[in-house]
Order: C-alpha cells, then sequence, then structure tokens
C-alpha cells in the first residue's frame, strides 16, 4: 500500500511539473514583449512585417527565437521614401548605430528602427538620448534575406525601387498590400534613370547576337598582344550604356589592365560593338536605360 501511494505521489509530482512547463512556454510564447517603446509603428508598417515573416517561414524557422530582432532601416532620396526589413539574426546590430531612431515590438519581436526621425513607415513619440556607439566594429559576412519597398514622394507606390530578396523576386505581394494604403500609378516617374549600379534591373541589356558571337568578335579583333602577368582572368572591363531604344554609348574603363596601350584597344573595340543595336534592359515590365560592361579576358591579349 506505501509503495502504491509513492508511486501515485510520484505520478501527480510529474504531471504538476509537465503542466507547470507547458503553461510557462505558453506564456514565454504569447506574452508580448516588455519594453520602453518610442515608436508607433503604422498600420501598412505592421502588415508588411507579417508579410515578410510569413513569406519566409522556411528561414523564420531558424530564427524564431525571441531574442532575434527585426531591423527596420528608413531613408530618403530626391525621388523616394525606403523601408528595408530584415532580422538581426547574427546578432550584428549588438551596438548602436548613429542613426538610432528608436525600438518598440510587434509579434512578439523587438523591432529596431534606424534611419529618418520623422517618417511615413513610423511616428517617434519622443526622441532618446544618443546611445553609446560599439568602440571596436566588427566585420562579418551578413546577408540576411532583406526586403526594399519605395514610395514616390508624393506617397504613391514605387514598383521600380521595391525588392525582395533578389532582383528578379516577385513583387506582387507587396504591391498588393501598398494597393491598400497607397496610390499604384499607372505611369512610372523616372524616365531618364539608369539601372545598373545603385540599381539593378531584372533583365539586362542584351548584345544581338549570342554571346559566343560576341566573344570571338573581341578576340579576332584584337589587335594589341602582349604577355602580361595578370592575376585574374579578367584583363579589361569597358563600361556602356544601352538606353531604352538600344542604342549603345561609351562610358569608359571601369577596370584597367594598368597597360595604357591594352586599354585603349579596349575602348576601341567596345566602341566598334557599340554600333550595334542591343536588346535593351526590362524591370518590372518596363523598358529601361541601363549600364552594360564588355568584359575582355586575358586569352584575348595573349598572344
Amino acid at each position: 500500500m506505501k509503495k502504491n501511494r509513492i508511486t501515485i505521489l510520484s505520478a501527480a509530482f510529474i504531471i504538476f511539473n509537465i503542466v507547470m512547463l507547458s503553461a510557462s512556454l505558453i506564456v514565454y510564447k504569447f506574452v508580448p514583449i516588455k519594453l520602453k517603446s518610442n515608436i508607433v509603428l503604422s498600420d501598412f508598417t505592421k502588415e508588411f512585417i507579417s508579410l515578410y515573416m510569413n513569406e519566409l517561414d522556411d528561414y523564420y524557422r531558424r530564427v524564431r527565437d525571441e531574442k532575434v530582432e527585426i531591423i527596420i532601416s528608413t531613408y530618403t532620396d530626391t525621388s523616394n521614401y525606403y523601408l528595408e526589413i530584415f532580422f538581426n539574426d547574427l546578432k550584428m546590430y549588438k551596438c548602436w548605430r548613429d542613426d538610432f531612431v528608436g525600438k518598440t515590438s510587434y509579434l512578439w519581436k523587438r523591432v529596431m528602427v534606424y534611419g529618418d526621425m520623422e517618417s511615413v513607415f513610423y511616428t517617434v513619440k519622443k526622441e532618446l538620448k544618443p546611445q553609446k556607439p560599439c568602440r571596436k566594429v566588427e566585420y562579418l559576412e551578413y546577408d540576411p534575406p532583406t526586403w526594399t519597398i519605395a514610395l514616390n514622394k508624393d506617397l504613391s507606390f514605387c514598383k521600380m525601387r521595391t525588392y525582395k530578396t533578389r532582383i528578379d523576386d516577385d513583387i506582387s505581394s507587396i504591391q498588393n498590400l501598398a494597393a491598400k494604403y497607397f496610390k499604384i500609378p499607372e505611369t512610372i516617374h523616372e524616365d531618364n534613370y539608369i539601372y545598373g549600379r545603385e540599381w539593378g534591373a531584372e533583365v539586362g541589356a542584351q548584345f544581338p547576337f549570342y554571346e559566343d558571337h560576341l566573344r570571338r568578335y573581341i578576340s579576332s579583333n584584337f589587335k594589341v598582344k602582349k604577355e602580361l602577368n595578370y592575376i585574374f582572368r579578367i584583363a579589361v572591363v569597358v563600361s556602356i550604356m544601352i538606353d531604352k531604344n538600344g542604342n549603345a554609348m561609351l562610358v569608359g574603363i571601369a577596370r584597367s589592365s594598368d597597360d595604357a596601350e591594352v586599354d585603349a584597344e579596349a575602348l576601341r573595340i567596345a566602341e566598334e560593338i557599340c554600333k550595334y543595336k542591343f536588346v535593351p534592359a526590362t524591370h518590372r515590365g518596363e523598358i529601361v536605360n541601363s549600364y552594360s560592361s564588355i568584359i575582355f579576358f586575358k586569352e584575348d591579349i595573349t598572344p
């Protein structure tokens, strides 16, 4: 009888611990983070965060730890307002940047905000005191999935500067969300912008013939042949610009061979190539101006 009583008490103790552990896990998962918040996120920004987390579910499973923060970064240029979002899963933002704005929480995640003090994406309730920056900066390889949404200065959606992780990722879900809060313009605002440096195009400009035709043209017409001590296979890179009509024009040397004669010959060949009609670049379904490169390999120059 005593042994049975001990067994019953042990079982009751185990059940009690399981119940308490389950309760603690529920509290851990569903009680919001308590922190001094000075930021009020807009309804659009909240939905943008939710969309980001839902679509990156596979990635998010690996960073579901409550200590992993969400970083929001905003900035403005002459044409647009920008909002970037990504996970601080490598704790790269463990120190304060000079443009730290404030913090809040959303979906049980701490949200750290950097960038503009006044923004269409949030409201700053109270400006914080300047924080001490890191004394030592550590440079680590850090490339989390990052989304960027852009608005024109009239607060209409800018599809041309909105990106998911890769340039060619489908942004329709972001555009559908933006349509709930902002105007979707029928025409783009940037007729003369040249893609390829700060902002990439989904499909770059193409030489009118096959790539192997271009390679044969360069190799057979390069008249300066030299034995140069190149470490890498690429010897010279010449930058060109292709407009929306497919017309190409020379920009200049983007990467020099450190040999004036070789560089001059590369420019001559590039200028001849520019006489061809190119297939212009496209971005978000629009034909755009773009930069492109003509690459000269070591074997094009070596006799």
